[in-house]
């Protein structure tokens, strides 16, 4: 695959959402999850996925 259709490809995929974010998120006072974003709550916390588990927390500042 040469570098034009390697690049229309990451375009194609990032246009329909073919890519998802990866995000980390604090739960509890030290636990840590990192995961893909499902969705932002009204009060600021994230939902990530991991495997079929959902966590939700704070997202790390970076």
């Amino acid at each position: 695959m040469d570098f034009s259709t390697a690049l229309l490809y990451f375009l194609a995929q990032s246009w329909i959402g073919g890519f998802r974010m990866l995000r980390t998120i604090i739960m509890g006072s030290c636990v840590s999850v990192q995961g893909i974003l499902e969705k932002t709550l009204p009060d600021g916390r994230l939902v990530v996925r991991v495997g079929q588990r959902l966590f939700t927390g704070l997202p790390v500042a970076i």
